[in-house]
């Protein structure tokens, strides 16, 4: 009986320390920060003089933030842009949040270096044309040299922070963070009128919608026109898109039902993962 009672406490114990050997990996879990989290209150932020590059962010002709980033440290700090009473003058100098990354995305219209190269093109086949006329007459005068164009949003509008685990943080109209389903290999922020960009994320397997929080599976994006592959956009604002909700028959004719297609029932059913908004829309 004795050595009965000998294993029932045995067993008793080894219950009791696995129980807290479970409890202190899940306080331990509770309270460090996940893989991969946009919290990184802690890093030392960027500071113009040590920045490798900046960043001017571009929402509907306001430019709310200015990121810095130095890839040395790799490391991107926002700056909040206040507007000061000279309209001529804004104060970048208010730092609002600081990310390590893995990798920085600059978000560039896909025209900017053909609007910026095209001219010096033009120069360049206007010198050679030049240089023929000169062999028959006036030699060694010198033609002058258009400038390449460059638009005030050029350089960047927006920024897609890789910080590692599929984690990213967008920075545009408004900063959010998210983990997508994939891992990111391209991003474009397309200027539209009125000067708003229409950035996306290229996946693997997804195209990702920054100002709409949503994706869609490239396959899908593929079976439509093969001219809104550049501007996925097109994709996601055409009817044509509702044929591949849930629920909905793909050979169904259009237009399919209002239910399935009012409202932003994409945005809806494929809705960004683990989306945390870090910082709302300035004005």
């Amino acid at each position: 009986m004795s050595g009965l009672l000998a294993i029932a406490a045995l067993t008793a114990a080894g219950a009791m320390g696995i129980r807290r050997l479970v409890l202190a990996r899940r306080n331990s879990s509770e309270t460090s920060s996940p893989a991969g989290s946009a919290d990184t209150a802690a890093v030392d932020p960027v500071t113009p003089d040590g920045a490798d590059r900046s960043v001017t962010i571009v929402d509907n002709f306001n430019t709310p933030f200015v990121v810095r980033l130095s890839y040395k440290r790799r490391v991107a700090t926002v700056y909040l842009v206040r507007r000061l009473d000279d309209e001529t003058k804004d104060d970048t100098s208010h730092v609002l949040r600081s990310f390590h990354f893995r990798r920085a995305f600059i978000g560039l219209d896909p025209r900017e270096p053909r609007l910026e190269n095209e001219p010096q093109r033009t120069g360049g086949a206007a010198t050679a044309s030049a240089s023929a006329s000169a062999d028959s007459g006036a030699a060694g005068q010198e033609q002058p040299q258009p400038q390449p164009e460059r638009i005030w949003w050029h350089g960047g509008n927006s920024v897609l922070l890789d910080l590692g685990g599929r984690r990213y943080v967008f920075i545009g109209l408004v900063i959010y963070a998210f983990t997508a389903y994939d891992d990111i290999h391209e991003y474009v922020s397309k200027m539209g009128n009125n000067a708003v960009p229409y950035p996306y994320a290229v996946g693997a397997k997804n195209t990702y919608f920054m100002i709409e929080f949503t994706y869609i599976p490239n396959h899908i994006v593929k079976l439509n026109r093969p001219e809104d592959e550049d501007d996925p956009y097109r994709v996601l604002y055409n009817e044509n898109l509702c044929r591949w909700l849930p629920g909905v028959d793909p050979k169904q004719p259009l237009p399919v039902p209002m239910t399935h297609y009012s409202g932003g029932s994409w945005t809806d059913a494929f809705k960004l993962k683990d989306y945390e908004l870090l910082c709302n829309r300035q004005w």
